[in-house]
This record gives C-alpha cells, structure tokens and sequence, in this order.
C-alpha cells in the first residue's frame, strides 16, 4: 500500500457505518466523496483492500444485528450470574453494572437488601457470584428532548436488554481464573488501596492511573469537568505515551527486540488494568501497530497506524464511532498528527478549536479559560502532578499517615481549578444541528492544513450565526419534562425574553439508614436542565415552585448548582418549613426569594397566580397555583393542590377558565373536583405521573 492511503479505508468503512447506524444522508454523501478520491488514485492494490475491507465490515454488522435481534426474552427469571467486580458501580444501597447471561451481555440494576450483602461486594476483589431474582427487560428509550440516550449508548457496546434485580438470595466469592481476572483482580486491589489515601490524593491516583471515577468525582474536580479537561481523567493516549515513554527509558540499555517485546507486554496488561476503554483501546492498538511494525522492518507511517487502528475498531464494533469517548480519542489524535509540525502554542489551539464542535454537540457548554489553562496544564500534568503521585505512592508504602503533608499542594492545585472555572467565561452555547457540526469540523480541518485566513472568517462566522440562531428562537414554548412523578414545566417566550420554571422534580426517600445513603445525584441534570443547556438557556428568570413537596422541589439543589436564578417564588410560608430551607443552603445571595398570595404580581412574569389565599408551610393545601396564555391557549398549572383548595379558587375567580389544565397531584382522586373541571372547562389535560408508580396516579 501506498503511503498514507490506509485513511481512505478508514473512512470508507466510517462512512459506511454511519449512513447505518448514524446519519442516512451525511454517511451516503460521505460514502460518495471517499469513492470519488479513492477513483481518482487509480491504484489497484487500494481498490482490493478496499473491496476486503468492506466485507469484512458486512460480517460484522451481520453478527451485530443478530445479536441485536436474537435478545433473551422479557422474562421473569432466577439465575446465578457471575460478577467482576470491576464491572459493579455502587451508590448507597443500590448497584448497577455489566453481565453475561446465556452468551448475551446485560446491563443490570438493583438494591442491596442488607448491609452485609453490600460490604461483601463491595471490599471483594475476586469474581463473586449472585443468586437473583429478577426481570429481563428492553433498555427504554429517552422520553425528554436531548436528554442522555441510555438505550443508545448501551447499543453502542452490544448491551440490548437490562435486568432489573428484585431479589438477592445469596452472595458469595469465587476464585480469580485466567491472567485476565487476576490482571482485574490486582485493579481492583489497587482501588482499595486507594481508598487509604487523602481524599484529593485518592480521586487524582484512581483517575490519572486506572481510569475509576467514583460518584462524587465531578464534585471534588468540578474545575476540570468545567474547563474541558476531562480528557486527562480518560485514560487514553496521553497515558499510554507517558507510560510507554517512561517504560523505553528503563528498558534504553535492553537490545531492540527484548525492548519491544517488553513493551507489547506492557500494553497488553496496562489495558486490562486501566480498564479497557474505547479510549486506552485506540491509543493501545495504534502504539501496538507501530511497534510491531518497526519490528517487522514496515516503516509504517503514524497516520497509516491511526488509520489501521481505526479500521481494527470498526470491525470489532461497527458502531464505536457513534460514542462521544471515541469521536473525541480519534479526533484529538488525528489532530495530534496533522499538527505534528506546529509549534506547541499553536497545536494546543488546533486541537481545542477542532473538538469544540464535539463538545458543544454533546455537553452544549465551553470555558474560554479552558484553552488557556490546558495550553499551562498538559506539560504541568506531565512533567510535575504524574511525578508527584508515583512519588506519593512509593511513600505511602513506606508510612501513609505522613501522606497528608503531601495532600496539601495537590488540593491546593485543585482548589486553584475551581476556582478559576468560576471566572467569568463559561458559555452555553446550546446544541447545533449535525451539518453545522460537520461544517466547524471541516473548516477547523482547512485551517490546520492551509492557513488561510478567510477560512478562519467563515468558521467565525458560522458560530456566530448558530450562536444566534439557538439562542433568539422566533417562537416560545411551553414545555412538559418528563420527570417520572413529579412535576417539572418551562415556559419561554419568543427570543428568550423570559424563561420560567415551574417545579423541579425530584426522587422521594424512603429509607434513612446510613449505610443506604450514597452520593445525591438529581435527575433534572439529566432531563430538564439538560434541555435547557441544549437549547442556550443558562438564565432562568422566575423558578417557581409549587409546594415543598421533594417530587416538586427535591431538584431545586440542581438547578442552584447548575443555573443563575434572578427569582425563587414560593407559596407564602414556605420561605419557613424546614425541609425546604434545607435544600437551598447554597442559593446565590443575587437570587430574590419571593414567598407570594393571589394578591402577588411579580414583575415580568408572564403568569397570574390564582393560589394560595393566605401564607402554610408549603403542604399540598397551600399549592401555588399559575396561569397564563400562550401560543393563543389559556393555561392553568395546578401543583398539588386537593379539592377543597380547586373549589376556593372557583369561589373567588367564578369566571376562570382555561385551554389546558395541568391536573392537580398527578391526577389523583384527591384532586380535580367534577365541578371544578366543569366550570374551568379545558380541551386538553397534562397529568405528569410516574411509570408504574407506588401511588397508582392517576386514580
């Protein structure tokens, strides 16, 4: 083959994969434009590679859809399936993880029935063994507009079904087999001894060395996740090369053969041990490629072995190019290469404005410090944090009570990033269209290769103009999140002039033992606040809450976190229960909190409140009820109040009316009084009530 033409493989099989699996008209159109090149180099060798390639690439798909299609049935089952414990995530009382049943891989999930149960999976670093009950189900698809797609991204890794375990019978440990388990099992004693270090020192040495993010990780490192720098915590190539660079120097007196061989030896272990992501796969493969190569006298090229690596990729699994961690490892590295002649400055640069359409298409946000602080940080990662952990670690065997001295710099450091991330700089730049996205991609790709300056004025011109475009929408909305049972809405007007919220959502708790309790996540960052990144907002100017109820208001610690809010507005009273002033201990000192009656109108809100009459303690009776007419309908959201409080509002408003009626207390019989939904009179009701629920709402 000719040099550098293993990429127009590549991508021929990319395409392919993508008009499949991903985009009809994008793949074909890409399909076509590779053709085109590939014919135009008239060299046979090319077309018989390309010819192999491609079937090869149709059994693997073959073998993908049959395993798509031939799923276990949606059964009730008792089974005994074997767990690695590298492949269990715990959170509190519950767990969630990977198995093999029956030669099928299964995501499954469920809730220690006991203390005991938990602490033997949890402190175990051989496999063990679960005797369950439990049932086989589809993975659901998402029910919020650019929320997470689970059932997506477990497809993406052959995972088609997931067990929802109901019960435990028993747990026990069983014997390590194979060097592979007994690679896993020394990961995982690695992780447990981990657990004696400091807390900073603990979560940079998981992440930074074997790639295990615990559930608070985004917590104590939330300046990395806001400034872009996530990708140090991926194990990838810059771990690879570092560790690979550091094994050459040791080994620099070994003759080349022993070298090499030591080397494959490496990577082969350190991949198991890292824990196998697409990532370390790409960077493992391609370093694996080179090496065997110059053995062998090939001289291959490194975007041949990029290329190869990449072609190796698809055809174990045809949709890897589809996971946001693969398109990120393969990009960066790409650029890696066609950069390789820039200076550093320059390359960091590159590389940052080649991914941000990634990012943006995926997370929806950027940090302007984050080039800076990356052009400082990767040198810094490299030359003085990775020296520092082994050095932590190698005294730590000597006397880990003295490690706390040590701790001290390094969370220095990270309380510097977080610091810094809370700058001003953070945009939410919202989500653009896949063609807008491939456009910012090429043009990134023009200015690297030709350094043109009027491609630089058109890449600017098209983010200014997406920009625009997402973020003054010509139309309102209102909009019902999917939030299982509870309550969540938004209410925008044309061109984002106002925003509001009304409720949060939020999970009920029904157990207070300690051992249950596990790292908070909420679900609004995952459905509301997730859409609301996704369409540009960052600002919300009313957040609205019904009542204090968690399933209404559990959340509001989110959007706290996670948004600038100009006003809280509660029912009158609320401002003293308890349990409320609980959950916005962290309210920004710039947000008005504004406890409000019937009597209330706030300013700039595009809603009239009808409820409550006289101030409560936030109960369902002292629901704050709101209308308002949008996009020419007559709307009327109901929270949770009960009948008596439906007939006082009659009482005082005899003339009230409404288009559509958000049902009161998720259509529940204690609420929707027969007269008064005869006299409000809607067209349409919205009752938000979770699947399957405890309470059987509606009732």
């Amino acid at each position: 083959m000719i040099k550098n033409t293993w990429i127009l493989v590549a991508l021929l099989l990319l395409m392919v994969t993508l008009t499949i699996y991903g985009h009809l008209v994008l793949g074909l159109l890409g399909v076509l434009l590779v053709i085109f090149r590939i014919v135009m180099l008239k060299y046979r060798m090319l077309y018989l590679t390309c010819a192999i390639g491609l079937i090869l690439l149709g059994i693997s798909i073959g073998a993908y859809n049959n395993q798509k299609n031939d799923k276990l049935s949606n059964e009730s089952l008792i089974s005994i399936i074997r767990v690695n414990p590298n492949n269990i995530k715990i959170n509190g009382n519950s767990f969630s993880g990977k198995v093999r049943i029956r030669g099928h891989n299964i995501n499954f999930y469920g809730f220690f029935e006991n203390k005991s149960q938990k602490e033997l999976v949890e402190l175990s670093n051989d496999p063990f063994i679960m005797h369950i009950e439990g049932k086989l189900n589809s993975i659901d698809e998402p029910t919020n507009v650019n929320q997470f797609n689970l059932k997506q991204y477990f497809y993406r890794q052959k995972i088609f079904q997931s067990l929802k375990i109901t019960k435990i019978y028993q747990v026990k440990k069983t014997p390590s087999i194979g060097i592979i388990e007994k690679i896993t099992k020394f990961r995982r004693k690695f992780n447990h001894w981990c657990q004696k270090l400091p807390p900073t020192m603990r979560t940079y040495c998981k992440g930074l060395i074997v790639g295990v993010k615990e559930p608070d990780f985004y917590d104590e490192l939330v300046g990395i996740k806001k400034l872009g720098l996530l990708h140090l915590f991926s194990i990838s190539g810059f771990h690879v090369y570092y560790f690979l660079n550091l094994l050459k120097k040791i080994l620099s007196k070994c003759n080349n053969l022993l070298s090499s061989l030591l080397q494959v030896l490496f990577l082969l272990i350190y991949y198991i041990f890292a824990g196998e992501s697409p990532g370390l796969f790409r960077a493992t493969v391609m370093a694996l490629i080179l090496i065997i190569s110059r053995q062998l006298g090939y001289g291959l090229s490194k975007v041949d072995a990029w290329s190869l690596t990449l072609i190796i990729n698809l055809l174990i699994l045809p949709t890897a190019l589809l996971l946001f961690s693969n398109q990120l490892s393969y990009l960066l590295s790409f650029g890696l290469l066609v950069t390789g002649e820039k200076n550093y400055f320059k390359q960091t640069i590159c590389l940052n404005l080649l991914t941000l359409p990634l990012i943006i298409f995926n997370i929806y946000e950027w940090h302007i410090l984050g080039l800076m602080i990356t052009i400082i940080l990767m040198p810094f990662f490299e030359k003085v944090v990775f020296p520092y952990l082994f050095v932590s670690i190698l005294l730590a065997n000597i006397n880990i009570s003295k490690l706390i001295i040590l701790e001290y710099p390094l969370k220095l450091f990270n309380d510097t990033l977080n610091e810094i991330s809370s700058l001003p700089g953070e945009i939410v730049f919202g989500k653009p269209c896949l063609v807008i996205i491939c456009v910012l991609i090429t043009l990134t790709l023009l200015i690297i290769l030709f350094d043109k300056s009027k491609y630089v004025i058109c890449l600017f011109l098209v983010y200014f103009g997406t920009y625009i475009f997402i973020h003054y929408p010509v139309t309102g909305e209102v909009t019902t999140f999917d939030v299982g049972q509870g309550d969540s809405f938004l209410i925008r007007t044309p061109f984002n002039r106002n925003v509001t919220i009304i409720d949060t959502g939020g999970k009920l708790k029904f157990t207070n033992e300690k051992w249950t309790k596990g790292y908070q996540s909420y679900n609004a960052n995952f459905t509301s606040i997730n859409y609301l990144k996704s369409i540009g907002i960052r600002q919300i100017d009313n957040l609205c809450l019904s009542h204090q109820d968690a399933d209404h208001s559990g959340d509001v610690v989110a959007f706290i976190d996670k948004m600038k809010i100009n006003n809280l507005v509660i029912p009158m009273g609320m401002q003293k229960n308890q349990a409320f002033k609980n959950r916005i201990t962290k309210l920004s000192s710039n947000t008005k909190v504004l406890p409000v009656n019937d009597t209330y109108m706030i300013n700039k809100m595009p809603l009239k409140i009808y409820h409550p009459f006289t101030s409560g303690l936030g109960e369902n009776k002292d629901s704050m009820v709101l209308g308002g007419n949008f996009g020419q309908l007559n709307w009327l959201f109901m929270g949770d109040l009960d009948q008596k409080g439906e007939l006082q509002i009659l009482n005082k408003y005899p003339n009230l009316k409404t288009d559509v009626l958000k049902v009161g207390h998720h259509g529940s019989k204690t609420s929707s009084n027969p007269k008064f939904v005869r006299q409000v009179n809607p067209a349409y009701g919205i009752i938000s009530a979770g699947k399957n629920n405890r309470y059987h709402h509606p009732n």
